[in-house]
């Protein structure tokens, strides 16, 4: 059931319903605009592809979640809401981890935490670039935070999102973890 208002919301929605029925692959941009009825100029005046879309709708939520969390709460927490969305829709979740092409959701996601774990610590330290060894650090906890994710995701949830979240945070480098401490 579509239940979203904005233009994008509304192709998010259409596209996680779709995907609770079909392998992300084989669902066109016809497909995600006939099941919420609007025209496919609407989705390309929105989106640049289906995969834009993909990234959008983990982005946006998370970005929501982020900004309104993240000087409120510990990181580990902050991490643990971000795993619950992808937990309240794991099979969309879990069908897009699945997507394997060169657009993946899995690469959108990685370059999504390494950005914003960059901005992030740029920003704690007041600088306009960081050194190699804090970016390798980004890279390698955005690498094991996503695939651990993943793996939550197929091999049923066995933890909790708050869990899960604690576990990412404290398997975090410490080159990086002591910006996202509180």
């Amino acid at each position: 059931m579509i239940r979203k208002t904005t233009p994008k919301e509304l192709l998010a929605e259409s596209l996680i319903d779709l995907a609770k029925k079909h392998p992300i692959q084989s669902i066109t941009v016809t497909d995600i605009t006939d099941n919420c009825q609007v025209s496919r100029q609407m989705f390309y005046y929105h989106f640049s592809s289906k995969y834009d879309l993909i990234s959008w709708i983990y982005s946006d939520k998370a970005d929501k979640i982020i900004e309104q969390y993240i000087e409120k709460e510990p990181w580990g927490r902050v991490a643990g809401r971000i795993v619950e969305f992808i937990k309240e829709d794991y099979i969309y979740f879990k069908k897009a981890f699945d997507d394997n092409t060169h657009l993946s959701f899995y690469n959108n996601i990685f370059n999504y935490t390494v950005e914003c774990h960059t901005s992030y610590i740029l920003k704690k330290t007041n600088r306009t670039s960081l050194p190699p060894d804090i970016l390798f650090a980004i890279r390698f906890n955005a690498y094991g935070g996503v695939n651990v994710t993943k793996d939550w995701l197929e091999n049923g949830m066995k933890e909790s999102p708050e869990q899960l979240g604690e576990l990412i945070f404290s398997a975090m480098p410490l080159p990086i973890k002591k910006h996202f401490l509180r």
